[in-house]
């Protein structure tokens, strides 16, 4: 006998298959679940925005934005679905859209740290460095132990010179993630430019005891 109670069932089942595929990595597969679930029952906005998720994950932006899209349509302070779609957005370089969907986020939880160190990545990507400073500042406030909000406050603060600004970020940066190789690079440079030579070998030989090539070719370059 035909249940309503059994048709939300079983689209919650593929919705928690393709959640489990997702944990595993197996992304392509999760799409397809998320898209049964959504033809089983196709009112439920999770389930869109989780096909739109996995789309973003696989780099499929546009069709992110879609799956995402509709999910705001059914459910407009969906601020997952929002947040993801403002990066989906930056992904294809549509930064107007991309901080509109950021500041949404904000207007709706204005206590979301991902949300301002998003606006503060998508500020840096059109050369809005005061305002991207502002943004990690806040992100910070919220977050004072989100190294990636650090290490990229301090790329801004290097691209308006300030110098001591960029390499006191990039110490809180190594002081939470000790084995971040790109900010004892991006550390290294900051020393090159204000004349520190020798520190910026140092910060080059552990960024390339790490791992990272860049620091590996300007070690054989400047530190002979």
């Amino acid at each position: 006998m035909f249940s309503l109670f059994n048709f939300g069932q079983n689209a919650n089942e593929f919705l928690n298959r393709g959640n489990i595929k997702v944990k595993s990595g197996n992304i392509k597969a999760a799409i397809q679940d998320f898209t049964k679930a959504i033809e089983l029952d196709p009112t439920i906005p999770k389930y869109y925005y989780s096909r739109g998720l996995a789309k973003r994950m696989m780099g499929d932006n546009k069709g992110a934005i879609i799956d995402l899209t509709k999910a705001i349509e059914m459910d407009p302070l969906y601020i997952e679905a929002i947040l993801v779609r403002g990066t989906a957005f930056g992904k294809l370089g549509d930064f107007e859209n991309s901080l509109a969907d950021f500041n949404k986020t904000i207007e709706i939880d204005p206590s979301n740290a991902i949300a301002y160190h998003s606006r503060g990545l998508a500020n840096c990507e059109i050369q809005n460095y005061k305002g991207a400073i502002l943004d990690f500042d806040k992100a910070l406030e919220i977050n004072p132990k989100n190294s990636f909000s650090y290490y990229y406050r301090g790329l801004a603060k290097n691209d308006l010179k300030d110098f001591s600004g960029a390499i006191s970020d990039i110490n809180k940066t190594i002081e939470f993630d000790p084995k971040n190789h790109d900010a004892y690079t991006f550390r290294g440079v900051i020393k090159l430019e204000v004349g520190d030579k020798n520190g910026a070998c140092s910060d080059w030989k552990i960024a390339s005891d790490l791992g990272n090539v860049a620091a590996k070719n300007w070690l054989s370059e400047y530190c002979k």
